[in-house]
């Protein structure tokens, strides 16, 4: 207490400050760089001034008079590295309180190493190693397609999980993933390891890979701890040989442990329809979480060999990026345009409102049309179909194509007789004889008068029937001056 300037009373003397409570960022990591402060500060006797110091830079929030005051604004984190944040307020008799927020920017993916597969008859210990803490996630099944999982969330830097239940003597298929306090994951690719054939046959496996690797998945995946509404998250792709380079997403609401899955396709997916131009790689990201209904923007950068533009005659701005419809059964050119280029690649982005598959794709947008959609040809011993502008090859035959039914034949069903002709038949077509060889017709001769029952016509005789012609009408006037001469 203290005495007023009459010593006729005491008052009582405040004794506290402004309240403050940062609501983000918390004390943790985060794994993009687009972070928001949301506070909120209270006071019985109002809050005068609140201000943010960050990176020793002091910036205002609010200046006023109120008991509460609550805000937010988004501000960029410097990657991977630590940072310290604090709010501090005043209010009108003087206080001052502050708060203080630890938190780490890691944009960085563990490092998936020492991989190995302890087998035995009916289980199988997958075991690896990481360059930092990190949770681990084991994807297995029959075929590549995988189908089961096994997750253990605590971050470690040793890592194993038993798989049990397995048929002997069995190849089964296998993925890990692991991704560290900040939601950055990595993942080794699909595997395979093949049980034991009896109860004593256990053993171990592949210490840089864990047995034999899928010929036609290249992936790489990335989870969020958590996706803000506002917030930019971004997954970063490194396998050199998928085309995507990286996707930026904005959602409508906040999303708990979404995940990306980027994957190279080694060919068309089955059944769809062929897409626009000359196909350079295709692709599929698969998602959880991450439904077009949540999603704000997406943002596609990817990048296109310089060699493969010229050696096909495309030009820089030909390139366009496709997704597939599943409702409609087509695909749909993106928005895509050119960004950037280096002295191997050309880099370009494109916006989706989705995920599905997709393709990479070179137009030339200056050439006439040459066949019309859908149509099939024989080229050889290929069957090629026309995309819109050009002809692909969608199959190829062991021995021919045959023109008319645009199919693959058989070459023993044409010796035998079945097919398109029977060996050592004949007919005439024009003036050349046609003969059957191996089930075609090869032109055997042709002849200089023309063709009549698969043989030539011999030589007419013109020449004689006209002099014969002539020397008749000269007998015949003959006759007819001497009767003429008689009479007179």
């Amino acid at each position: 207490y203290v005495i007023d300037s009459q010593n006729s009373d005491y008052l009582p003397l405040k004794n506290m400050p402004p309240q403050i409570r940062v609501l983000s960022p918390e004390n943790r990591s985060y794994n993009y760089t687009n972070l928001t402060l949301k506070y909120y500060v209270w006071d019985s006797d109002n809050v005068t001034w609140v201000w943010y110091d960050y990176n020793q830079t002091n910036h205002t929030l609010w200046n006023g008079s109120n008991e509460t005051v609550e805000g937010n604004i988004t501000f960029q984190a410097p990657e991977n590295q630590a940072s310290v944040l604090w709010v501090w307020a005043n209010d009108s008799e003087g206080w001052v309180n502050a708060s203080r927020v630890v938190f780490t920017v890691d944009t960085v993916t563990p490092k998936i190493e020492n991989i190995n597969v302890q087998k035995s008859y009916t289980s199988a210990v997958v075991s690896w190693d990481t360059n930092e803490p990190a949770d681990s996630r084991t994807e297995y099944g029959e075929s590549q397609n995988l189908g089961s999982e096994i997750l253990n969330s605590s971050l470690v830097w040793n890592h194993s999980v038993t798989i049990t239940g397995l048929s002997s003597g069995k190849t089964y298929y296998y993925n890990i993933t692991s991704c560290d306090e900040a939601g950055n994951c990595n993942e080794s690719g699909v595997f395979s390891f093949t049980t034991s054939s009896s109860e004593s046959g256990g053993t171990s496996e592949g210490s840089s890979g864990g047995g034999e690797r899928g010929s036609n998945i290249t992936s790489c995946s990335k989870i969020w701890n958590k996706i803000v509404s506002g917030t930019e998250a971004v997954m970063n792709i490194t396998r050199e040989d998928i085309g995507i380079r990286e996707i930026v997403i904005k959602v409508k609401k906040d999303v708990r442990y979404p995940k990306l899955t980027v994957s190279k396709l080694s060919d068309i997916p089955t059944k769809t329809p062929l897409p626009e131009g000359i196909p350079y790689q295709y692709l599929q990201i698969n998602n959880i979480g991450l439904n077009e209904d949540v999603l704000e923007e997406v943002n596609i950068t990817f990048r296109v060999e310089k060699t493969w533009i010229n050696e096909n005659n495309l030009t820089r701005d030909s390139i366009k990026l496709f997704r597939f419809l599943d409702e409609k059964w087509e695909w749909k050119a993106l928005e895509t345009w050119h960004e950037r280029e280096d002295n191997t690649y050309v880099y370009y982005a494109a916006k989706s409102p989705g995920f599905s598959y997709f393709v990479i794709t070179g137009i030339n947008e200056t050439k006439e049309k040459i066949c019309e959609n859908g149509e099939k040809r024989c080229y050889g011993k290929e069957i090629q179909e026309c995309n819109g502008t050009g002809w692909v090859t969608i199959k190829k035959c062991d021995y021919k194509c045959n023109e008319t039914t645009l199919s693959c034949e058989n070459r023993s069903l044409i010796v035998s007789g079945t097919g398109v002709c029977k060996s050592g038949e004949t007919k005439c077509e024009g003036k050349s004889i046609m003969e059957c060889i191996e089930g075609e017709w090869k032109v055997k001769k042709v002849c200089e008068y023309g063709c009549l029952n698969g043989s030539c016509v011999s030589k007419p005789e013109t020449e004689d029937l006209s002099w014969a012609f002539v020397l008749g009408l000269v007998a015949v006037l003959g006759v007819l001056v001497y009767f003429g001469f008689v009479r007179k």
